[in-house]
């Protein structure tokens, strides 16, 4: 048997993709359940709606920050080559995780708590 993370996982990792693929709206739970390979009923048993599967998707996606530590980046006297370096390390994290960043450009006018959700993020950047 799975342990309940590794269930949860599966499932988030199903909906980003179709999300982002389709959209929230024509997106079904049963699609999602099927995905992930996982009983639509204990989809809703982790998550109670739609909704809060979308929710958790932007939420764990979100937590996914820029770490200047992981770029163990100490900081030079050339702060253009800085922010280069900084820029670069962006994009690429924004290109690893275009299904991501898909899903917010299709849905955040429909959506717009999704901001409150990842508004945090710039912060962590900064």
């Amino acid at each position: 048997m799975p342990e309940k993370s590794d269930t949860k996982t599966k499932i988030l990792d199903a909906a980003l993709i179709l999300f982002s693929e389709r959209g929230f709206r024509a997106t079904t739970t049963r699609a999602i359940a099927e995905s992930a390979s996982v009983n639509e009923v204990t989809l809703f048993r982790y998550f109670e709606s739609k909704k809060n599967i979308f929710l958790a998707v932007i939420d764990r996606e979100a937590k996914i920050r820029m770490d200047i530590i992981q770029l163990e980046m100490v900081p030079s006297e050339d702060i253009a080559s800085d922010l280069v370096r900084i820029g670069n390390y962006m994009a690429d994290n924004m290109k690893d995780r275009a299904s991501f960043f898909k899903l917010l450009i299709l849905e955040v006018n429909n959506y717009p708590e999704i901001l409150e959700h990842i508004g945090k993020v710039p912060k962590a950047a900064i």
